[in-house]
């Protein structure tokens, strides 16, 4: 069981980022609500306790991504 002290969240954290293009407002707006929920909080930090992935592999994976995203943007401005 998570500690109650880790469910709280800061009311001054702003949300997630929407960058633009990437149409994943949407997702965002339902991730933000469900973290409201303090079921659904206690759920994701439990399970995660139990997450595979190294924090090397999530920085690497992270990477190939915006080098996936910059790789893109690139050719869709050589594009125009």
């Amino acid at each position: 069981m998570v500690e109650k002290s880790k469910l709280r969240y800061d009311v001054a954290f702003t949300g997630l980022d929407n960058r633009g293009g990437q149409n994943n407002c949407f997702v965002n707006v339902v991730i933000q609500s469900l973290w409201h929920l303090a079921s659904f909080r206690q759920n994701f930090l439990e399970a995660s306790k139990h997450h595979k992935h190294s924090d090397r592999e999530l920085i690497l994976r992270r990477q190939k991504s915006q080098l996936q995203e910059e790789k893109r943007q690139s050719q869709s401005s050589v594009d125009l």
